[in-house]
């Protein structure tokens, strides 16, 4: 279920401008809102200069707007003055996205209800977008510690998202009020969808479900503890009462499924107290969407499936059931393609589509007059009942067999067809030059046909694609177009028509490129695979026309194959690609792919030094020993290179030269040495290089371990609910038992499936 009334940053100018004047009343009745001036003419310049593209001009008289509704506590024109100015500072101003966030930082400070509660949502949805903005940026960031970090370019993505948490959070205090403000009165300044209305009836409905689009994200990969909150229960998926006092708790500050949970238990508590069925049905659909696509139950969909089923039940006398019907509906469709109908495990998304199909129907019959769940559905059945056709045959067919065509079809019950003959060079002419229709309509009436006639198809009414093989009689020799349609007129026109293209030949052939350059063509009997001699080939290349502005198939060479069936054709590097047509007699076959070949040269001698540590890690001042060896490398051959001379340089992290040692290779090719790593310099990767290759390692300033520990095998297995005994050992590297230390240990349960 998409959200009825939703804020988009992108349209952030005019989507959120909320608030007003306000007098308090009690703890039950509704808070009365005031509208102020609504500088409609002075709106209506701003607009005009801002499709001019005058942002500065229409900046000065947003001002003036903002300056006159703060002095009248004009609420409403404030936010919508400064929303403005958060949107045309952008488009000139450096840095105005950083600075338009710190501007809305100092208001909120002195805003008032409700304008603070919207402010900070917005404030929320700012942080948002500028991660978004700058995604790339958070990848490789680390945390800070112990340092007053106020500005946002150095925040890492969880300090951003912790303050998006909390500001979406706080948009949210003083929930009595906002439950009590009635979103009627900013009926002039939202963008709603239609048939939405009564569906966030609050002003807290509406903030609520702006926070939710982001508690909903899946985007957002954070570092999780051990502990990680996850959507396992199926009380998510339970009634609205069970949900709404079902104990969610979690040690996850940064869970966002989890924040996104605890507003829908709210939410559902809110709207079970009063009479608005939309709103609660509208609820339920989101609050069900959100637990299947975030929950880690195995059995999540049928507990969705089944969860829907009973809302469906409860409300099916309200036209707005109509929007569970095509919720319920959309999840077997969507599911509908996992059908495989040689995947037995399968069988069961089979009835899918049909039960998309009769929810639908079902809907649209019971509730004639058109609202959005019913507009759905009937969008959902034309895409149900939407037809295709695909025909598929072998490239190559030997003289008067009988041949399959492999079908594909959906939603059609008889197919049309007929096969005609054509020059294949007249049909790649038309290929090159014409698509779609034209293509379609040129071929169709270039074809001289030869046979057609129509078959009856398996029906199954279950909207699942389906295939079946029909066979063909044999055709004599030639290039042909199958084309096949569920309509006698071969009509494109809003209707189906595949077409499938092939040859009829005995002419066969195998290739194969020397490293001289040469391509040799092995010609055989398709039938019987004897060698065919004295087959004549012809080879063309292809060349762009200037003056046609169009390629041309150029003749390079005609050949016979030999007593062998064999041909070949020289180095042809400098033609690009190769076409070949082989011909027998009236036996003509013309391949529809190129053939490249170049010369193997021979590829110059290469030299690689391996170089090997003692370690992959040491201390500052400790001493590096290394050991390398030299090979030769060419196209046949690995050898050593003895008596060769070897430069090895040592560079620090900022490869900075430290030291340098000329060396020599030994009779089996290797070299060694070391070098001394200085102290008060910066740690991290080094490495020894050479002209031929090169060797990193890490110095850390790290504390060697003293002793190790070792969990003991289990001498037996045990049961769900048994007392399990753990047994290990501490011992020093010295071989002393280790003892007196503190153990701590983590269990962790997996999942075997």
């Amino acid at each position: 279920m998409k959200n009825k009334l939703n804020i988009s940053l992108t349209v952030l100018l005019l989507a959120t401008i909320l608030g007003f004047s306000i007098n308090t009343p009690d703890n039950t009745k509704p808070i009365n809102l005031k509208k102020g001036k609504n500088y409609n003419n002075l709106w209506l310049k701003i607009d005009s200069l801002r499709d001019k593209s005058l942002p500065k001009s229409a900046l000065k008289i947003v001002d003036k707007i903002y300056t006159e509704a703060k002095a009248e506590n004009n609420t409403n024109q404030i936010i919508k003055a400064f929303i403005y100015k958060l949107g045309f500072s952008t488009q000139y101003e450096e840095d105005a996205f950083e600075k338009n966030i710190y501007q809305l930082q100092n208001e909120i400070k002195t805003a008032k209800y409700p304008t603070k509660n919207i402010l900070h949502s917005i404030l929320a949805q700012l942080y948002w977008q500028y991660y978004q903005n700058n995604k790339w940026k958070f990848m490789n960031r680390t945390q800070t510690v112990d340092f007053d970090n106020k500005d946002i370019k150095t925040w890492t993505l969880n300090a951003l998202v912790d303050k998006t948490i909390k500001e979406f959070n706080l948009s949210l205090q003083n929930s009595d009020s906002l439950k009590r403000t009635s979103i009627l009165f900013f009926d002039d300044i939202l963008t709603k969808g239609e048939n939405t209305k009564n569906l966030q009836p609050t002003l807290y409905d509406f903030l609520a479900n702006t926070a939710l689009s982001f508690f909903k994200n899946s985007q957002i990969t954070l570092s999780s503890p051990a502990d990680k909150f996850e959507l396992k229960e199926e009380q998510y998926f339970a009634n609205a009462n069970t949900f709404a006092n079902f104990k969610v708790t979690s040690k996850d500050t940064m869970a966002l499924q989890f924040y996104g949970i605890k507003i829908l238990q709210d939410l559902t508590k809110f709207r079970n107290q009063d009479t608005n069925i939309r709103a609660l049905i509208d609820l339920e659909i989101n609050r069900l969407n959100f637990i299947y696509a975030n929950s880690v139950n195995k059995n999540k969909a049928n507990l969705y499936e089944k969860a829907l089923q009973k809302l469906l039940k409860k409300y099916a006398y309200i036209d707005f059931s109509s929007e569970v019907s095509y919720t319920l509906a959309k999840f077997y469709r969507d599911n509908a393609t996992k059908f495989r109908a040689s995947d037995s495990s399968s069988y069961k998304y089979k009835s899918y589509n049909k039960k998309a199909y009769d929810l639908c129907e079902q809907a649209i019959h019971k509730f004639p007059k058109k609202t959005n769940g019913v507009l759905e559905c009937i969008s959902l059945i034309e895409n149900i009942k939407s037809k295709n056709l695909t025909v598929k045959t072998e490239n190559v067919i030997t003289l008067k067999t009988n041949f399959a065509a492999l079908v594909s079809y959906l939603n059609i019950d008889t197919i049309y067809y007929k096969i005609g003959k054509i020059s294949p060079d007249l049909y790649n002419k038309i290929h090159n030059k014409f698509y779609g229709e034209k293509f379609y309509n040129k071929i169709i009436k270039s074809c001289q046909f030869i046979s057609n006639g129509s078959f009856s198809l398996p029906v199954d009414k279950d909207y699942n694609t389906h295939s079946t093989e029909y066979v063909f009689n044999g055709l004599n020799y030639g290039f042909y177009i199958l084309f096949a349609s569920n309509n006698k007129d071969f009509s494109i026109d809003e209707k189906l028509t595949s077409i499938n293209t092939f040859s009829v030949s005995d002419i066969s052939y195998a290739r194969k490129s020397a490293k001289d350059g040469k391509i040799k063509f092995y010609v055989l009997n398709r039938k019987t695979g004897v060698p065919m001699p004295n087959v004549k080939v012809k080879f063309f290349k292809e060349k762009y026309s200037y003056t046609k502005r169009e390629y041309e198939n150029i003749k390079i060479a005609t050949k016979l194959t030999d007593k062998e069936g064999k041909v070949e054709i020289a180095d042809n590097s400098k033609y690009n690609n190769v076409t070949a047509k082989f011909t027998n007699g009236t036996d003509v076959l013309s391949p529809n792919n190129s053939f490249y070949s170049y010369k193997q040269y021979k590829k110059k001698p290469k030299i690689n030094n391996f170089i090997f540590t003692d370690r992959a890690i040491y201390r500052p001042g400790q001493t590096v020993y290394f050991k390398g060896i030299s090979i030769k490398y060419d196209s046949d051959s690995r050898k050593i290179i003895p008596n060769a001379k070897v430069k090895v340089d040592f560079y620090d992290v900022n490869y900075q030269k430290i030291k340098s040692l000329d060396l020599a290779t030994n009779e089996f090719g290797t070299f060694n040495g070391s070098f001394e790593i200085p102290t008060g310099i910066l740690n991290g990767q080094m490495q020894i290089f050479t002209a031929h290759g090169s060797k990193y390692f890490k110095v850390e300033e790290y504390k060697r371990p003293k002793f190790e520990t070792k969990l003991l095998p289990f001498d037996k297995s045990y049961r769900i609910n048994e007392t399990v005994n753990v047994k290990g050992k501490a011992t020093t590297y010295s071989g002393a038992n280790l003892t007196d230390a503190t153990v701590n240990y983590t269990i962790v349960r997996k999942s075997f499936s």
